[in-house]
């Protein structure tokens, strides 16, 4: 009589509709142009099914208008834009949050590429590992002060968020979990943050820096 073996169905190792940090890579100031950089081998946690990575991403590309973010892609795969800041100026200075869904890989190589390379570049990325059930995606930006998002929450959200300052000040987030924050020496600092409800109320999620000067702030809600 032949028997089956029943293959072992994995267990996610989080909470769903959680989101937890589980790695930072940063490229620092290059003098040399770089129109695309890649990080090689990056954390990206357990892999299991259903899992969303999602990237808070900060770069710089000084002396051009025209460096912002073209691509990401992690693992070879493109990355899907979710909420995105250009800052202003002579210099391409931007804030952003990317996704993917990547169930099988422990690791990977992320790639940024921009659309110019400017003569001082850098790069920063954050890496979460989204559990949830959301079938939606709501973003929102926040370029002057007061940096806030209100929202009323229902059990089920899940929400991230990249704050941008000058390297040389400080920053503060209320009312989320601060997860990271990465400083390029001499240019920017970004830092990154969470909040997923236990139940259902009114929160307003504030970054404030110690200067407002090249700050603002991106957020996406992942939603059912």
């Amino acid at each position: 009589m032949r028997t089956h073996r029943m293959r072992a169905v994995q267990k996610p190792p989080y909470a769903l509709n959680t989101i937890t940090f589980i790695s930072a890579v940063s490229m620092q100031e290059s003098t040399t142009p770089v129109v695309s950089h890649t990080f090689t081998s990056v954390n990206l946690g357990p892999a299991y099914p259903g899992r969303r990575i999602v990237l808070v991403i900060g770069t710089t590309a000084s002396s051009t208008t025209s460096g912002q973010i073209s691509s990401v892609t992690v693992g070879g795969v493109s990355a899907t834009q979710r909420s995105i800041y250009n800052g202003t100026g002579t210099n391409s200075i931007v804030t952003a949050i990317y996704d993917i869904i990547d169930t099988n890989n422990t690791t990977a190589d992320i790639t940024v590429t921009l659309g110019a390379a400017g003569t001082i570049n850098s790069r920063i990325v954050h890496v979460y590992s989204l559990y949830s059930t959301a079938t939606t995606v709501l973003s929102s930006s926040a370029a002057t002060t007061p940096f806030e998002f209100t929202r009323t929450f229902v059990a089920g959200d899940v929400y991230i968020a990249g704050g941008r300052c000058l390297s040389t000040a400080t920053e503060t987030w209320s009312n989320a979990t601060v997860n990271q924050a990465t400083v390029e020496t001499g240019r920017q600092r970004t830092s990154s943050a969470s909040y997923a409800p236990a139940e259902a109320g009114s929160r307003t999620i504030k970054f404030t820096p110690s200067s407002t000067t090249s700050a603002w702030m991106v957020s996406a809600v992942y939603t059912s």
